[in-house]
């Protein structure tokens, strides 16, 4: 199989209740009905009921104790009442392929043992809905994703900091693009590092699919299915795609507006705080008894004494002002 399709191990891909099925011998039988399909955006493909585990009569018996009908048609996932399936007993044995012709962003992805789920590229990268050219953060379980200079190269990490975080660009052809030094992450073995951009490098082209938030190498093969890991070591490196539990491989997206508006959120509550502090160092000026405070009761003690004397010298100066007056009116020239 090329790699034009989104492998998914152990997932159950679920489009529509009524997705036709159709078996075949092998998987490979199943992919080459979706690719000549225009209409098959993926298939999920489930094992044969009847392995070599069992010899055929006791799968078969064990399958088929309630004869052929819709109860078997629900244990192998199938829609019988539809009319589109034909169920038969050989059926049991070989590969039951569901056509997916409504992949978007409201599938349901299921954990399921028995299945594998294809989706092809273009229906399944989210580059393709995104404003290409435009500067990201990424992050990885908080982690936001960086550049370090070790050995001599510039290797893809992670820091705890936005503030030491790089900014990266998508393209159509499917670079991730270091927004200071335009140069391109490629893988490196386990690793990622910054290289000079290259067109049709496949080392440096990847995927941002779309169902579980992974960003994946164009060259994964169905044999080497890697993903953009968090290491334990918090390094970033190629490891297989966790399936059923990817937190250290689900990818966020945060543009530079929202970081500036989280920034001016971060200082509106300092500013809050601020004014909280200034408001409760009024209230604490309020809340002074200064008719307690010795200081404060002897200045108010002489401003009182200082009016109280000023008040009796006024009026002692008036009385001595009315006394003279009338002397003067009493005694004649």
């Amino acid at each position: 199989m090329d790699n034009n399709y989104l492998q998914y191990n152990g997932t159950n891909i679920i489009d529509s209740i009524g997705s036709k099925s159709i078996f075949e011998k092998d998987k490979l039988g199943c992919i080459g009905k979706c690719s000549s399909n225009d209409n098959c955006h993926g298939i999920n493909i489930q094992n044969p009921q009847c392995e070599n585990n069992l010899n055929y009569s006791e799968c078969l018996n064990l399958n088929l104790s309630a004869g052929i009908g819709i109860g078997m048609g629900i244990d192998m996932g199938i829609d019988i009442g539809n009319g589109q399936n034909n169920i038969t007993p050989e059926n049991l044995t070989k590969y039951n392929c569901k056509i997916l012709t409504n992949i978007n962003d409201t599938n349901y992805v299921l954990g399921s043992e028995n299945n594998t789920s294809y989706i092809k590229n273009n229906y399944g990268n989210k580059i393709n809905n995104m404003t290409l050219n435009k500067s990201y953060y990424l992050k990885i379980g908080n982690k936001y994703l960086s550049i370090d200079y070790k050995l001599g190269q510039l290797f893809l990490t992670s820091k705890n900091n936005i503030d030491l975080a790089s900014m990266f660009k998508f393209n159509s052809n499917g670079n991730i693009i270091d927004a200071k030094s335009n140069k391109c992450i490629q893988t490196n073995g386990r690793y990622l590092i910054l290289a000079d951009c290259i067109q049709d490098n496949i080392s440096q082209e990847f995927i941002y699919e779309n169902k579980l938030n992974t960003i994946r190498p164009l060259s994964n093969t169905p044999d080497n299915i890697l993903c953009l890991s968090l290491s334990p070591e918090e390094n970033i490196v190629m490891e297989e795609c966790e399936f059923d539990n990817n937190l250290n491989q689900s990818i966020e997206f945060e543009s530079e507006s929202e970081s500036e508006s989280e920034s001016e959120l971060e200082n509106f509550n300092s500013n809050s705080n601020s004014n909280s502090n200034s408001n409760s160092d009024f209230d604490s000026i309020k809340n002074i008894n200064f008719c307690s405070n010795p200081v404060y009761r002897t200045i108010i003690t002489i401003i009182l004494c200082g009016i109280i004397i000023y008040f009796i010298w006024y009026l002692c100066r008036k009385k001595y002002k009315d006394d003279i007056n009338n002397i003067s009116i009493s005694t004649p020239f």
